[in-house]
């Protein structure tokens, strides 16, 4: 079974966060590691700085996925990175949010 994690908070809160990403941020961003790969998704105003500062293999902005998936809801934004990741390779996805 592989395993994923999947983080939603800030740096302050979490010391995970930042110790897996090298970014502080005070507010909430989504980090995602699948199969060994970092994601970290922030939002426009931090975009530039997480591309610049964070130990990840890539920083995608918040507002592109919205846009598409046609919501600003984080649990929506979630769910369909997550079926993005499951369509690439089997992911287990249970719904809890």
């Amino acid at each position: 079974m592989k395993v994923s994690k999947l983080i939603y908070d800030n740096t302050k809160n979490s010391s995970d966060l930042f110790y897996r990403t090298s970014f502080k941020a005070p507010d909430p961003i989504l980090f995602i590691e699948f199969r060994n790969k970092k994601y970290l998704i922030l939002n426009d105003l931090e975009i530039e700085r997480g591309k610049s500062e964070a130990k990840v293999d890539s920083v995608l902005p918040l507002s592109s996925i919205s846009r598409k998936i046609k919501s600003n809801s984080i649990e929506q934004v979630i769910l369909h990175l997550l079926k993005e990741f499951k369509r690439r390779d089997y992911v287990e996805i249970t719904r809890t949010i």
